[in-house]
């Protein structure tokens, strides 16, 4: 104990350009500061007053370095840092399984404001790594906590993280819910507080992905007025982004082109490298959408592949990119070659996701274009069936009405008397 007391001592000693006799004053010899520093004695609560007063600290700070740690504070300590580093290089899972080791021994030494940091980083861990039902669960949790319930940003950041696994599960109700609290708990906090703008900004891309446009629009406003000089420039970008995702879903491809290339202007790679990734993949999905393959969107494929190939994020970002590879050749009528692209989707996973499902689609629209009706079919039930899984309507709606189109021209085109025995 007084080894680390003496050691923080002399530390601040020298940092506040006194001597042994100027820390002791008329109290204390600089023989004694000599024997405290080297851990050979242990101040008197008179003399830690002196000596505090003399570095110009609070007395309470100076007896925190007096404290042993006990071996749970240690145990803490190690767990954590392991679980930052384990943060820091993207390893998700063993940051989700030091973060709660380090939570378990922080609850053990009483000490609630690291239990829930350590419960937060491991919920961002579980969110990054997919398992979404375990994050919630923990973030219920957390929303129960009495620290959490009391502290207005702290919540913010606990519903902003329920509304993205939300988001991520499709669940978009729920997500428009939890963000809309996360937005409105963080209007009480300073205009220039990142949560805040966090907040606003999830909750405008929840309206949307709930297919609220005219809502989401309505925020990006409010965010545009409220967003002043002094916020950086990293968070105009985020605004930036989701006002062009918003314009693009608006049908105004022009207004969403143009902010899209004011956050390419500002969100930096070196800032957030994933983030530049998804920024750059989103903005490409609705410009080809949109349908625009300009050598401006083939830049966003171009830059999210780069970056990509430095993160290395997985098989999941490959298929999206050779989906978008397939898009691009198809908008520009590169038929033969965007099959190519897509051949990396010719398995039918038995509960297939949301891209399976759209690659399905382009190439069920590819093979038409190739005068391909029968194999056209095909890949359209297929798609057909998986939007149904996923209780998307619409996109299976949209799939049916392209199927009864191949449909009827086949009747239309057939022999008179293939027709009436069609028709029969």
């Amino acid at each position: 104990m007084g080894r680390i007391f003496g050691q923080r001592l002399r530390a601040q000693r020298i940092s506040k350009g006194l001597t042994q006799e100027e820390l002791g004053g008329s109290e204390c010899s600089h023989s004694y500061i000599s024997l405290l520093e080297r851990g050979a004695r242990e101040p008197s609560s008179d003399i830690v007053l002196g000596l505090a007063r003399r570095l110009g600290m609070a007395a309470e700070d100076l007896e925190q370095w007096m404290i042993q740690p006990t071996v749970q504070d240690q145990e803490y300590s190690l767990a954590a840092l392991h679980a930052w580093c384990a943060w820091d290089a993207r390893d998700y899972e063993m940051a989700a399984h030091h973060a709660l080791v380090a939570a378990q021994f922080a609850r053990e030494s009483h000490r609630d404001a690291t239990v829930c940091e350590m419960n937060l980083l491991r919920a961002e861990c579980l969110a990054r790594l997919g398992r979404y039902e375990q994050g919630r669960n923990l973030v219920e949790m957390l929303l129960a906590d009495g620290l959490v319930a009391s502290n207005v940003g702290l919540r913010s950041e606990v519903l902003q993280l329920s509304a993205r696994m939300a988001l991520a599960q499709e669940e978009f109700h729920e997500a428009v819910a939890h963000a809309q609290e996360g937005a409105s708990g963080s209007a009480a906090l300073p205009d220039d507080s990142m949560v805040r703008h966090a907040a606003c900004h999830l909750h405008i891309r929840a309206l949307l992905s709930e297919g609220h446009k005219e809502a989401a629009w309505r925020g990006c406003e409010v965010a545009s007025r409220s967003h002043s000089a002094g916020v950086p420039s990293h968070e105009r970008g985020r605004l930036a982004w989701v006002m062009g995702d918003v314009a693009f879903a608006r049908g105004c491809p022009e207004r969403g082109i143009e902010h899209h290339e004011q956050a390419a202007r500002l969100l930096l790679p070196q800032v957030d490298l994933e983030e530049w990734v998804a920024f750059n993949i989103s903005s490409a999905r609705a410009r080809l959408e949109a349908g625009i393959a300009d050598e401006a969107t083939r830049v966003c494929l171009d830059r999210a592949v780069a970056a990509q190939e430095v993160l290395g994020l997985g098989q999941e970002n490959d298929r999206e990119f050779a989906f978008l590879d397939g898009l691009w050749m198809y908008t520009r009528r590169c038929y033969d070659q965007a099959l190519e692209a897509l051949a990396v989707f010719t398995q039918h996973p038995r509960r297939m996701s949301r891209l399976s499902t759209e690659a399905l689609f382009l190439r069920g629209r590819i093979q038409l274009s190739l005068a391909l009706p029968q194999q056209a079919l095909t890949d359209l039930a297929l798609a057909q069936e998986g939007y149904f899984r996923q209780r998307d309507l619409r996109g299976a709606q949209t799939v049916a009405d392209l199927i009864l189109e191949i449909s009827r021209t086949r009747y239309e085109d057939a022999p008179p008397v293939l027709a009436h025995s069609a028709a029969s």
